[in-house]
């Protein structure tokens, strides 16, 4: 995450808006992750999120401001929170592809970072799961426990290409790797305490990479010297 050189105006104004935010609605359906009973996972969309905090925000001077950067052969979704008395400003930003992604995915992708960026940044629980009380008919406010973190499953080849933070939770997800390892080096680089964190995955796309047949020795030795680097911590 990227900051104005101060942010405690910004910061200020941030614990002010959360004391005025709404309850979070759950209107996005996801079958994929489908429970027992056949129903959906529910999670809050952006336009939920937005519901819940946009009125507390401008109250507060906040802006969120979404934009795209082209940097180093990589397309980056950037979301900024911007107060606009102070001008001071807080930054999440993050590789969706590059020059060469399908724009239907890139626009996927857009969407979906717009979503877990602002959630991120303002500390909402927005994906929480409330079977208990959907299984005993009981219709309630009260937010129930988040799920349990499931172990992480290195037992693969192939993508995702995943990034995990201090407490192993999952940060973001990549198709290809050179831009997982674009990013995975810059977020080491900034934060050295994430290297233990990623070292299993590091070491799974290592030797993903290492049994691969598609690519030439040369362009398989420049990327194995590229993740020997990240597990050495260069």
């Amino acid at each position: 995450m990227n900051q104005s050189q101060q942010i405690d105006q910004l910061l200020n104004a941030l614990y002010e808006a959360k004391a005025s935010f709404k309850e979070l609605e759950k209107s996005g359906e996801n079958w994929y992750f489908k429970n027992k009973r056949n129903e959906p996972h529910l999670f809050s969309t952006l336009d939920d999120i937005f519901n819940a905090c946009k009125d507390a925000l401008r109250a507060n001077k906040i802006e969120v401001i979404y934009g795209t950067r082209f940097v180093d052969g990589y397309n980056h979704i950037v979301t900024k929170l911007f107060h606009i008395d102070s001008a001071q400003w807080l930054e999440s930003v993050t590789a969706i592809g590059d020059a060469t992604s399908n724009p239907q995915a890139m626009g996927s992708s857009i969407t979906y970072m717009r979503r877990y960026h602002i959630q991120a940044m303002l500390n909402l629980e927005a994906d929480f799961e409330d079977d208990g009380n959907q299984a005993s008919g009981r219709n309630t406010n009260t937010i129930s426990e988040p799920r349990k973190a499931k172990p992480v499953d290195y037992d693969y080849s192939g993508p995702p290409y995943r990034i995990f933070g201090a407490d192993m939770g999952l940060i973001q997800e990549f198709s290809e790797i050179k831009p997982w390892g674009a990013m995975i080096k810059s977020r080491i680089k900034k934060m050295p305490e994430l290297k233990e964190p990623n070292r299993q995955e590091i070491e799974r796309i290592r030797k993903d990479v290492s049994d691969t047949q598609d690519m030439n020795d040369r362009a398989k030795a420049a990327m194995l010297t590229s993740i020997n680097g990240l597990l050495a911590g260069e």
